[in-house]
């Protein structure tokens, strides 16, 4: 039996695909809110979830609505 993916990790992995989506890199997001590129790594991957104003920064720097990432959490 398939285990379901964690909630970080699917949350990790919305936030990699819009972050795509609008042609931003990993370390762009990295510079623009502050926060380390292995952290930021460590969360698209679901391995941690950011502090929740790195998470915000996130957001409104990829323009993403909160909707869009916790829609089936």
């Amino acid at each position: 039996m398939e285990q379901e993916p964690s909630v970080a990790r699917r949350i990790g992995a919305r936030i990699r695909l819009v972050r795509k989506k609008r042609g931003y890199t990993q370390q762009e997001v990295c510079r623009r809110i502050h926060m380390s590129p292995n952290n930021y790594s460590k969360f698209e991957r679901g391995l941690i979830f950011p502090r929740i104003d790195h998470f915000v920064a996130i957001l409104n720097l990829l323009e993403c609505p909160a909707d869009e990432v916790f829609c089936d959490v």
